[in-house]
């Protein structure tokens, strides 16, 4: 069953989406239809859904006040439901699954929902590795981090590894040397998954090595400066954490 949450101001079209569902997707069940920012975040922490669609406009501020909400690894998939072309590409930055136009017709709705089961088919293939991987880091402290790519898998020394940046479902990975490599894995896989107690994830883009860290610049959030010069920004619920780290780093050394 794939449970699914609609923020959308328009009760109507809301409705009307919920019934395109509802009637043609039998394994789909929607929770429950918010209408602005505040009670989407409110239903969105209640419900706990699969995918969300999500309008952009709302009457108490904008769809991606929502997503922004959520610093940390996302839950739930994004399908943006909108009736203006434009914020396409922020969208897609934002990580959003799939981008549909009002008014939505149905061959583009069902391509949505395709895409959703076809991520969520492909995840369940790759299980068995991380089911592997955890069993490896139970018996021996892991050293190497694979970088899956279309083309091959690359394995690099993770103490080499400056920091990670989030590229929607992609993740850039920097090296000491001065490389970098694009991986087809999102960053939550590396940092659940592998990474050791040395990192540390500073924003909802960033996973940073401690021991890399040139500078912290004081701030609402602040900034890390890195030692290849990359000039990172901390989210503001992250940055006592991280400064707690870094006085903990200083007089273990």
């Amino acid at each position: 069953m794939i449970s699914v949450l609609i923020i959308e101001d328009d009760l109507r079209g809301a409705k009307l989406l919920k019934s395109l569902l509802e009637d043609h997707f039998e394994e789909i069940k929607v929770l429950a239809i918010a209408g602005t920012v505040e009670k989407g975040i409110a239903a969105l922490s209640k419900q706990q859904p699969d995918l969300l669609f999500l309008d952009i406009h709302l009457p108490d501020g904008s769809g991606f006040q929502i997503l922004n909400h959520y610093e940390e690894e996302r839950s739930f998939e994004v399908i943006f439901t909108t009736a203006y072309t434009q914020y396409a590409l922020q969208a897609f930055k934002a990580a959003a699954l799939h981008y549909l136009v009002k008014p939505i017709g149905f061959k583009d709705l069902q391509q949505a929902v395709e895409r959703y089961k076809d991520k969520q088919q492909g995840t369940r293939q790759s299980s068995a590795q991380l089911q592997l991987g955890q069993q490896l880091l139970e018996k021996k402290k892991v050293t190497k981090l694979p970088i899956s790519n279309k083309e091959n898998i690359l394995v690099v020394d993770i103490e080499q590894i400056i920091y990670l940046e989030a590229e929607g479902t992609y993740t850039k990975i920097y090296l000491a040397n001065g490389e970098y490599y694009l991986s087809s894995k999102n960053i939550g896989h590396y940092e659940k998954q592998f990474l050791p107690d040395f990192f540390f994830r500073i924003h909802q883009k960033y996973c940073i090595n401690l021991n890399y860290i040139q500078k912290y610049i004081k701030g609402k959030g602040g900034t890390v400066i890195m030692s290849n010069g990359a000039s990172l920004i901390v989210s503001t619920r992250r940055k006592s954490l991280l400064i707690k780290l870094l006085g903990d780093q200083k007089s273990s050394t």
